[in-house]
């Protein structure tokens, strides 16, 4: 197996010792008693695909939170499902009109009948009433440095021009795109100066040893200085429960984030379970995702009917289902990929494949790790997947449990971004900035 991912990270540090929310105290909170003392934090995540973003935006705003009961965090996203999911107190969401992402660098009105230019000009406007309203003391613009269409641009001009002006950080994936596409179209944009100009700190969710994009997109030194690695965004502790009843034979989870781009493979899943003579020896439960179609849910519930498979449409947190499935089947996007590494023993991964290589380049790497499974799309059929499914259940190696047990995987990402944010924005408000640490 190739060398542990347990390099130091400079410039972030993990909290010590999280302290309790004012919810979970039962107990009124300090940003309810002093409204306009509190910190505040301004989250950043454009969403115009699939469910990625917002999770890991939300998992850091719950580690703010936990690291100051006493702050204020506001989400700006364009995520369709942002109100499914269960805010920490201390924090809340502005929903921008969402956007659905239709080509490499195409994007359309998910909902409104408005061009892409309309839509543009008012998520711009609602991003910059919603900074200029909260005065945020920090903000994290997450993954796009310019946001969708330089949409961002107006308000980060706004707020590094204010006299009091806010922390800013970029927080990027570990992967991209492939090098030279993520390079030509940060030139031809130039997106390395305006990074430059607006951000004073990068880090990226990810660990130099699986991926380095300084290396591989070629930062300039003035952004390599900046730039700091924090490990996997990932939570420690579970969420409740799951209710998910299954029998105590071994359990395969499928799970494909948002489902729009997901559903080939839940189709693969129940074909190989279907292909296999007599009755399969584990179950399956499918997350087939919330923005699968209802029509497509009723079908493959009823291919799945006579089968030992649950069909689930929606779930808002799945960690504590990985950690109890043998096996977890997925795609290969950054959240699903985190909580992965964070919570299952073992994992097959069939990664997207366009319009970016992202995913493909991801479970590659993880793959030569030695940490995960990898079949490609091209290859997916119902044999080639049972054939897989088989091999690693019958596999007596645990290799993603095992990762963790020596310490290979860095997964406190969340907790190092919420520690930097804290520390800065507290220097900040006392009249005393630090400056901001890079590698």
């Amino acid at each position: 197996m190739a060398a542990p991912l347990n390099r130091q990270y400079a410039g972030v540090r993990p909290a010590t010792s999280p302290r309790v929310t004012g919810r979970e105290a039962g107990v009124t909170s300090a940003a309810a008693a002093r409204p306009d003392e509190s910190a505040r934090y301004l989250i950043y995540s454009h969403d115009t695909y699939g469910l990625g973003h917002f999770r890991r935006c939300l998992k850091i705003a719950r580690q703010i939170v936990t690291q100051d009961s006493g702050c204020s965090v506001l989400l700006v996203t364009g995520s369709p499902l942002a109100d499914r999911f269960e805010m920490p107190e201390g924090v809340d969401f502005v929903k921008l009109p969402a956007v659905l992402k239709s080509g490499s660098d195409e994007y359309r009105s998910r909902s409104l009948g408005l061009s892409i230019e309309r839509i543009g000009r008012l998520r711009a406007d609602i991003i910059g009433a919603a900074a200029s309203s909260f005065s945020p003391h920090a903000v994290l613009v997450d993954h796009a440095p310019l946001g969708l269409r330089s949409e961002i641009l107006p308000m980060l001009d706004s707020q590094r021009r204010k006299p009091d002006r806010p922390f800013i950080v970029l927080g990027l994936r570990d992967i991209i795109d492939e090098p030279g596409t993520v390079m030509a179209r940060w030139n031809t944009d130039n997106t390395y100066r305006l990074i430059e100009d607006y951000y004073d700190q990068i880090l990226v969710y990810g660990a130099p040893s699986c991926f380095d994009p300084v290396t591989a997109y070629e930062f300039p030194g003035t952004l390599s200085g900046r730039t700091s690695f924090v490990g996997f965004v990932t939570e420690s502790s579970l969420p409740s429960p799951v209710e998910m009843p299954h029998s105590d034979r071994p359990f395969v989870l499928v799970t494909v984030g948002g489902g729009e781009d997901g559903a080939v493979i839940v189709d693969a899943v129940i074909d190989a379970i279907a292909s296999i003579p007599g009755h399969p020896e584990f179950e399956t439960v499918i997350l087939a995702g919330p923005l699968l179609a209802e029509s497509r849910i009723r079908e493959l519930t009823g291919r799945a009917e006579n089968l030992p498979v649950r069909i689930e449409h929606f779930i808002p947190e799945v960690p504590r289902l990985m950690r109890e499935a043998d096996l977890v089947v997925s795609m290969g996007g950054y959240n699903s990929v985190a909580e992965i590494l964070s919570h299952a023993r073992r994992a097959l991964i069939i990664p997207r494949e366009s319009p970016r290589l992202e995913q493909l380049m991801r479970a590659t790497r993880l793959n030569e790790l030695g940490l995960v499974d990898l079949l490609r799309l091209p290859d997916l059929t119902a044999t080639a997947l049972r054939n897989a499914i088989r091999r690693a259940m019958s596999d007596p190696a645990v290799p993603l449990a095992q990762a963790r047990l020596n310490g290979m995987i860095p997964l406190d990402g969340a907790a190092r971004v919420a520690s930097l944010l804290n520390s800065q924005t507290k220097s900040r408000r006392s009249g005393r900035p630090q400056e901001a640490d890079g590698e």
